[in-house]
């Protein structure tokens, strides 16, 4: 792994870190009578619709950009945490001791730009979906008083 790779993994969680002391620190805050309040209000709206289509039908915005939001998603982490490689060929010149100059050849690899990780979204590493929507819906949840159904 990179030095890039590491610095990714340690600001991720840092990240993490941050949201889980902020949920922390504003569940304190919270006195238990408004946390009772605020169920039984949830329950009593869960239970007046128990239609999925109705609640689908109030969150058709938020799932229509989730299912937009994934991909790109998918793509951003394969592109930043996973790079494809291709060889790459490079003529040099290299001075021999008879200072002759002769010409080899440079094997290196560099990563794909990203508009080759978009072509190839729904063909490679289609692995990364699981990951990538787990922590997608891990955040969603987090903020899930803060969006609303629209």
């Amino acid at each position: 792994m990179t030095t890039s790779n590491y610095i990714t993994f340690i600001l991720l969680g840092v990240i993490g870190l941050v949201f889980i002391i902020d949920f922390i620190l504003n569940s304190r805050k919270k006195p238990l009578e408004k946390s009772v309040e605020k169920f039984v209000e949830k329950e009593s709206s869960v239970n007046g619709s128990s239609n999925p289509l109705s609640w689908i039908l109030r969150r058709k915005k938020n799932i229509s950009l989730s299912l937009i939001l994934i991909p790109i998603l998918k793509v951003l982490t394969h592109f930043f945490i996973f790079p494809e490689m291709h060889e790459v060929v490079v003529d040099r010149i290299k001075p021999v001791l008879s200072k002759m100059k002769e010409y080899i050849n440079i094997y290196g690899e560099e990563p794909l730009d990203i508009g080759h990780h978009f072509e190839v979204m729904f063909t490679d590493r289609l692995e990364l979906f699981i990951p990538v929507t787990l922590i997608f819906l891990v955040v969603v949840w987090f903020f899930n008083d803060k969006i609303k159904a629209r």
